[in-house]
């Protein structure tokens, strides 16, 4: 007597495998377009600084004409999220520190927000 084989049971994605894949897929996608403008701002604000310190390298200025000629380069390259306050600006022996420390909180879905910390030093040169 022949045995007869079973036949093979087929295996796929179901119906609630596929909804959760694809909310998840959609979490990632909204978490990285809600992200993205303030990681490009940031980068923006490194190159600012870097050039700034560049540019008045070698120069006496005082901290307050730094910090107002900052401010015009940071209004010019379209960067909101630092306000004055988060500009910081201290002398030391040969070279001029600035520092710019501030948060961005953005809105994800209900009463959920992100919070980033971003942070940058250049050093002017006397």
């Amino acid at each position: 007597m022949k045995k007869t084989k079973s036949p093979v049971k087929q295996a796929g994605i179901s119906a609630i495998t596929l909804l959760i894949l694809t909310l998840c897929i959609v979490s990632a996608l909204i978490l990285v377009v809600k992200i993205t403008p303030s990681y490009m701002e940031y980068f923006t604000l490194e190159s600012v600084m870097d050039s700034f310190a560049k540019d008045y390298s070698g120069k006496n200025i005082s901290q307050s004409d730094l910090r107002q000629s900052l401010r015009k380069r940071l209004h010019v390259n379209n960067i909101q999220s630092v306000k004055d306050i988060d500009i910081r600006i201290s002398d030391e022996s040969k070279k001029t520190r600035i520092s710019i420390d501030y948060d961005v909180k953005r809105h994800l879905i209900g009463n959920i927000a992100l919070v980033m910390n971003f942070s940058k030093t250049a050093e002017v040169q006397h």
